[in-house]
């Protein structure tokens, strides 16, 4: 995902970006040290939460920009659980940009996901200053073609969906062009997904 970022950074730049599915941290952190985030928001199970903290305090000793982030209270973790409602404290803040990686290799996890991902795009419910919709950028290795499809299907009827290839082996036919996925394609894709504020629409 990084390696798309560090070409794409205009994506994340300058914006409240909340990563889903965090883990040790390493994507959301990676980002907050190379591509200039307003703030970032960290979130995973809370039996992972203690692991990203610590992270995130061992990442603000060799980066500044993290260090920044940390003490403007700009960086935080916060325990979120797919499918749960949303704490007060993810709905009341900014978030221009929600980022994850690899979250897609459990299908039993989509219908959660899903929810969460049209929770989190919920216009009315964030603290944003333009008020537009947050936009969605997963990181997606195909795994289950069967089951991601279907994602994907359930998640076109309320986003616009833009595929970019995030490989450049010949195996990738597209390359940040916002092409459609190729199932049973081994690529790594970045999807885009923009709320949309009623009906239904294929995936692009």
């Amino acid at each position: 995902m990084m390696s798309f970022f560090e070409v794409e950074s205009q994506f994340v730049a300058q914006f409240h970006v909340l990563e889903l599915g965090a883990g040790p941290g390493a994507v959301g952190l990676a980002l907050a040290s190379v591509c200039e985030v307003s703030s970032l928001l960290l979130t995973d199970l809370e039996s992972v939460v203690p692991l990203t903290r610590d992270n995130a305090r061992l990442a603000a000793q060799q980066h500044a920009s993290i260090a920044t982030l940390i003490a403007s209270n700009h960086l935080d973790v916060q325990p979120l659980c797919w499918g749960e409602p949303l704490d007060n404290t993810i709905v009341s803040g900014p978030v221009d940009v929600v980022v994850a990686s690899d979250c897609l290799y459990e299908s039993v996890s989509h219908s959660g996901l899903l929810s969460t991902l049209l929770e989190l795009t919920d216009i009315s419910k964030h603290d944003t200053a333009s008020r537009h919709c947050p936009i969605v950028l997963l990181a997606y290795k195909q795994r289950i073609p069967e089951k991601e499809k279907l994602f994907f299907e359930s998640a076109s009827e309320h986003f616009d969906i833009a595929v970019y290839c995030n490989d450049t082996s010949s195996t990738c036919t597209t390359n940040n062009r916002g092409d459609a996925i190729e199932y049973y394609d081994e690529a790594i894709y970045i999807c885009k997904l923009e709320r949309r504020s009623h009906g239904a629409g294929a995936l692009t």
